[in-house]
């Protein structure tokens, strides 16, 4: 996956982290959400649509892989 790319995935999963309820953060190692705040790209500017199910939200590949695996060892257990 290309830097950049993964960079601006990252940037997504924080924004959709930080749009999350309380509980499913909590869930998840404070190195690994230290790691994602670390190599986010600061400048890529995206939002969510608040109310908008997660799934019909717009967002990149890379940040649907990368969800899949914070929900597969973090989440589904």
């Amino acid at each position: 996956m290309d830097n950049d790319i993964y960079r601006k995935a990252l940037k997504e999963v924080y924004v959709i982290l930080n749009s999350s309820t309380y509980d499913v953060v909590e869930k998840l190692p404070e190195e690994f959400k230290k790691y994602i705040f670390d190599k986010m790209d600061d400048n890529y500017n995206y939002s969510i649509e608040l109310g908008k199910p997660l799934l019909q939200q717009k967002m990149m590949p890379e940040t649907k892989k990368i969800l899949t695996k914070i929900y597969e060892q973090y989440l589904s257990v």
